[in-house]
């Protein structure tokens, strides 16, 4: 079962047909994706729903091995970026309000 969606404008204010198009969901977890395991199974329940999945967040620990063994793994896109350091962090202020 594959759901879809549509704008509701769409059907109200357009004589063309509906083209319909499958639902992306993303998935962003404010940390290490892998110490997450609670959003690792909401985008593991999406998937199972038939939707697309995007999970980002930072990189560290494995994913759990039901998202990455399953057959679900083909519609799951992994998006792991490397946290910014402190040492940045303290840099960044000065160059704001100089820019300011």
């Amino acid at each position: 079962k594959i759901r879809y969606y549509h704008l509701k404008s769409h059907l109200e204010y357009s004589n063309r047909p509906l083209k319909l198009e499958k639902m992306h969901v993303v998935v962003v977890v404010l940390g290490d994706i892998g110490r997450s395991p609670r959003m690792q199974y909401h985008a593991l329940s999406l998937l199972q729903e038939n939707y697309d999945v995007s999970l980002v967040g930072y990189e560290g620990e494995k994913l759990l091995p039901l998202l990455v063994s399953s057959d679900l793994r083909e519609r799951l896109q992994v998006k792991r970026f490397t946290p910014i350091s402190l040492g940045l962090l303290r840099k960044i202020p000065p160059i704001y309000y100089a820019w300011r």
